[in-house]
């Protein structure tokens, strides 16, 4: 039905409501009705959190508003504010009369009983308020029951891809939920159902992209699809590794959310990739099982998936023993990391046809060797036709591979790629409070620093992305001692840096870009004590190497613009180097040594550039100490700073 349509007719039943009691129906239904509702009022069902969650209200018990935006989720016209007429006018909906169009067969399609459009509402209502089937008669919902049959679900499975950050809306990482049917194990967990909440941004990109998806301007809906085809996007397509998390719902908790999912089907909401995203409405979703959870109410203004998890693990028993799936690329370089250089170019060759599997520099290898080659070789083809469509060429040269190696009387690598020491929910919290104190030329100063999100290249790195690095709304506030000033130093917009080693397998760009708002050191036309604010973006591409697991060295081309009433011409273009090395000398001790160097030749003319070595020490998974000293040159002038600081995650 239209959105006009249903809204003119949920009017109606809101206006008759209001003008002949809350019974949309003469008589002896609309006495019972009546009864229902006073029963209802009495029992307080509308200020139940279960009937809240429901309806994806937010807010205090008496107040707020339902999370979603579509007016078929509701049958009072003020139901997405007013839980009690939605309460009211669900009941009233339940008496209406079956339609001639009405669904008989779970095939057929066509208009739903609210019985059957809402069973989670009408299940829960039926068992506070006891129907009597005489009086309120229970309709058939032969569509509900196939869809529910096909699910088959048994118990609920969060599921955490990890961040990817050529993808803005997954840059965070990504949660979903499993469908787990019973006696499932790991050989066949594929085959169930994936539930997952995203936004349909159509082929928006740039800003864009980023203004509508920061202004709720993109329709969210849930959907389910077959978890295999989940971890072929995630797992393979992406490169992204996987962590399953079991969650102890009880069966009736699980019947209860797959009749919510049904209500949800094509329901809008607004998607705000910072709050209600895809892991917030997760949470919603569990709370509608469990409506005594809690959990979406800690996010008011920032659900970061990871800090989801660490959330529903802090509930006791909620949570059971994780499992990891690595990825497609992950595999591969484990499978690489036990065999010597000669070995992986070997198995490259074969994986990319200019050698067969049975070519005589395989056959003179040792058993173990052979066989590890050729397993390498056969996955490295896996990664390589990844989202490609199946041709006849790779599928023959993938099965002479497997026969070659079927051969080989050897078990090469039996084992799967092992786990990370840190899971991403045991990774330090997301939120930053900084505290510290330095020179600058000789001069003191004391700084405060907060950031609501993310991780950056020092922080502690367990549970993140090597060399991945995102920082949002990054502030900064400065005192400085020579002249008793208090100023805002800086304000980061977004700061993103993607350190990707290469290596025998892989060639992927490494990248960065940076928008900010903060001070130059000093006035550029020479007035003493002044710090004339600017507007730079920054950005960068170029190539890194890993350093045997214990860092990344990198060096980028990078790219200038600076915009301030300072300069002479007000902006000023620049182009430059850069170069560094981030890594682990002990455990615990993170090092950054970087350099960079840039030319400013277009608008206001002048050179800049910096030496950096900034150590961090880490005390425990949220807190830690950190050293920054730099030489830094800016048009003719030379200075030395540093800075101490105490960092606090929460």
């Amino acid at each position: 039905m239209p959105a006009n349509r249903s809204l003119s007719a949920r009017a109606l039943l809101g206006l008759l409501l209001g003008l002949l009691g809350p019974a949309p129906a003469a008589g002896a239904e609309g006495a019972y009705l009546a009864e229902l509702i006073q029963t209802a009022r009495e029992q307080g069902l509308a200020e139940s959190p279960q009937w809240r969650a429901l309806l994806h209200y937010e807010g205090g018990l008496t107040g707020g508003e339902s999370r979603a935006d579509d007016p078929d989720f509701f049958f009072a016209p003020e139901g997405k504010t007013d839980p009690r007429a939605e309460l009211e006018a669900t009941l009233g909906a339940f008496f209406r009369p079956p339609s001639p169009h009405q669904p008989v067969q779970s095939g057929e399609e066509g208009r739903q009983h609210p019985q059957c459009a809402f069973p989670a509402r009408y299940q829960w209502l039926k068992r506070k308020l006891d129907f009597d089937p005489d009086r309120l008669p229970e309709r058939p919902c032969p569509r509900f029951e196939w869809w529910r049959d096909q699910l088959n679900a048994a118990g609920v499975t969060l599921v955490f891809p990890a961040a990817y950050l050529n993808n803005p809306s997954s840059m965070f990482g990504h949660t979903l939920l499993r469908l787990d049917r019973p006696n499932q194990t790991r050989r066949n967990r594929m085959l169930a159902y994936a539930v997952n909440y995203a936004a349909d941004t159509g082929n928006d990109g740039g800003f864009l992209f980023a203004m509508k998806g920061l202004t709720g301007f993109y329709p969210g809906r849930f959907s389910i699809a077959p978890y295999y085809e989940k971890v072929k996007l995630y797992n393979d397509l992406e490169s992204r590794d996987i962590w399953e998390y079991p969650l102890n719902f009880a069966q009736e908790e699980v019947d209860r959310m797959v009749r919510h999912l049904w209500e949800l089907r094509g329901i809008r909401f607004d998607y705000y990739f910072f709050s209600e995203n895809c892991s917030s409405q997760l949470l919603g979703l569990m709370e509608a099982a469990r409506p005594t959870l809690s959990l979406s109410e800690q996010f008011d203004y920032w659900a970061i998936p990871a800090d989801t998890v660490r959330a529903v693990r802090r509930v006791p028993g909620l949570m059971g023993q994780p499992v990891y799936r690595p990825a497609l690329e992950t595999q591969v370089l484990y499978r690489g990391n036990h065999l010597q250089p000669p070995r992986q170019r070997l198995a490259k060759e074969i994986a990319q046809g200019r050698r067969g599997p049975d070519a005589e520099a395989v056959a003179a290898l040792p058993p173990g060797e052979s066989a590890r080659t050729l397993e390498l070789a056969y996955h490295y083809l896996r990664y390589l036709r990844a989202g490609e469509e199946r041709d006849d060429e790779s599928a023959k040269r993938a099965r002479s591979i497997l026969v070659t190696r079927s051969r080989v009387d050897h078990p090469g690598v039996t084992e799967p790629a092992p786990s990370p020491e840190v899971r991403p929910d045991e990774g330090h919290r997301s939120a930053r409070l900084r505290l510290g104190a330095g020179l600058r030329d000789g001069y003191g100063y004391q700084e405060i620093g907060l950031r609501p999100a993310y991780h950056d290249l020092l922080d502690p790195q367990g549970g993140y992305v090597e060399g991945a690095k995102i920082e949002l709304l990054d502030l900064a506030v400065r005192r400085y001692d020579r002249d008793a000033s208090t100023e805002v130093h800086r304000v980061e917009l977004a700061s993103i840096v993607s350190l990707s080693p290469r290596d025998e397998f892989r060639s992927p760009i490494s990248w960065k870009i940076n928008t900010a708002a903060d001070r130059y050191p000093f006035d550029p036309e020479g007035e003493e004590d002044e710090r004339p604010w600017r507007w730079r973006t920054n950005g960068g591409a170029g190539i890194a190497w890993d350093l045997g697991g214990r860092g990344i060295v990198y060096a980028l081309l990078e790219g200038t613009a600076d915009a301030s009433g300072a300069l002479e011409r007000g902006y000023a273009l620049g182009l430059g180097p850069s170069l560094g090395v981030v890594g682990d000398p002990l455990p615990g001790w993170r090092v950054h040594l970087h350099g960079r160097l840039q030319r400013f030749g277009v608008g206001s003319p002048f050179t800049e550039g910096s030496v950096r070595l900034d150590q961090r020490v880490r005390l425990t998974r949220n807190h830690s100490l950190r050293l920054e000293a730099a030489r830094r040159h800016l048009l003719d002038h030379w200075w030395t700073e540093g800075q101490l600081s105490w960092n606090w995650h929460f």
